[in-house]
């Protein structure tokens, strides 16, 4: 039987991951993950998919929860500063030796029992480190989820990430496909890591048909609202850093008749600042974690979704195709509030967004839907037939995988 390798490390795994793995799994391969700190609390439970013939999942060694951490920017204090000097530092110059220690590399080829792989497919930055220090990899097939570049201040901000950065940066020759969302992303990349010998492969990021008995008024529901009440939805981590107390701020601009709701995690300051920005406006902060499988439910119960990503790198930037959230209120008939971007001029293109130059224009972009929201709902829809529709999607970039697939040694 044909084998595929996955790889991940370092970020929770992401739905899409599953998603490209099953097709491949009906196309008659056999799925082996191997995952180094990837738990996604927030993710669908790998072992219950049934898409994975084996799966191999380690903790990072104990002496190493110093470097995890380092993901956290420490806050003031000359102690703090000179520990996360040092933990820089020791990232940048050894970063396989730190972060794929040999205790852990060598327990990840034992439980591999040295089988023979058809192709690695990596996952993210922490995913192709972890596919160069098991060594015996020719090709990668790179699945690259988050586009974190040298530059990114998130890179430049966090040791962990840009010790990953570097790794991949070392090991860009052994990419040979890229499975990206656009174009846009994908010259980026390209750019990044000097990928002269590799070739792109588009999958933007997905949902599957909605299911037709789902119920469509959870919120409603959940906080005892009128049937005529109309939610203005803000789907996924609620963090200043992500705009919410500028949108909280806009919300007492709304119309008549729509309430607010911010879902997604949340720390207590921040609600309460989410709250005072509101000034006294129908807003609702909803921190309840949810199973995977709700997020239909939840999404349904919306009529508009906020999809607002700041400009601080070209990961939020070009979002118009790696966007879950997009993916999600388009499946569910949710016209969409964005900024205006690159990548999202589609959405609008085919009425089914409103981009705003700015997040006080909120109110302005829901009072416009509101006068034609049943046509911007089927627009909705038909968008997501168009270009968010998960089994065409995969099937198209399975097909062009499958095609450049070579037989390799991994062990």
């Amino acid at each position: 039987m044909c084998r595929i390798l996955v790889t991940a490390a370092y970020e929770p795994v992401h739905p899409s991951v599953h998603d490209l793995a099953a097709v491949l799994k009906e196309h008659g391969y056999k799925i082996v993950f191997v995952g180094l700190e990837c738990f996604n609390p927030l993710g669908p439970s790998m072992t219950g998919l049934g898409i994975y013939d084996a799966i191999h999942e380690l903790d990072a060694p104990r002496w190493l929860d110093g470097l995890i951490g380092s993901r956290c920017k420490p806050r003031g204090g000359l102690y703090k500063k000179l520990v996360r000097r040092s933990v820089r530092g020791a990232l940048r110059a050894f970063p396989k030796a730190l972060l794929f220690p040999r205790q852990v590399t060598g327990q990840m080829r034992q439980a591999l029992g040295g089988a023979d792989y058809d192709f690695v497919i990596a996952i993210d930055k922490g995913g192709m480190g972890l596919a160069s220090a098991l060594g015996g990899v020719r090709d990668i097939y790179y699945y690259s989820l988050e586009l974190y570049t040298k530059t990114d201040i998130v890179t430049r901000t966090y040791p962990l990430v840009g010790a990953l950065w570097n790794l991949e940066r070392r090991n860009a020759g052994l990419i040979r496909y890229a499975v990206i969302q656009d174009k846009s992303r994908w010259q980026v990349l390209k750019e990044d890591l000097d990928l002269t010998a590799a070739h792109p492969v588009y999958l933007p990021v997905s949902e599957f048909p909605a299911k037709r008995d789902i119920s469509r008024g959870y919120w409603h529901r959940k906080y005892g609202l009128t049937p005529e009440t109309k939610i203005l939805l803000c789907y996924g981590q609620t963090r200043p850093e992500r705009g919410c107390i500028e949108i909280a701020r806009s919300a007492s601009n709304l119309p008549p008749g729509w309430r607010l709701v911010f879902h997604g995690p949340c720390t207590d300051r921040t609600e309460a600042d989410i709250l005072r920005a509101a000034a006294g406006a129908p807003v609702i902060v909803s921190r309840e974690l949810i199973d995977f499988e709700q997020r239909d439910e939840l999404i349904a119960g919306a009529d508009v979704g906020l999809a607002i990503y700041k400009d601080n790198s070209q990961n939020d930037i070009l979002t118009g195709s790696s966007s879950e959230k997009i993916a999600l209120y388009l499946k569910w008939g949710c016209p969409v509030v964005a900024c205006r971007y690159p990548s999202y001029e589609h959405l609008e293109n085919e009425h089914c967004a409103y981009l705003i130059d700015g997040l006080s224009r909120i109110p302005d972009a829901v009072s416009a839907i509101e006068r034609d929201l049943e046509t911007r709902s089927r627009a909705a829809r038909q968008c997501f037939e168009n270009h968010y529709r998960a089994d065409r999607n995969l099937e198209r970039a399975v097909v062009q995988i499958l095609a450049g697939a070579v037989p390799q040694n991994t062990r």
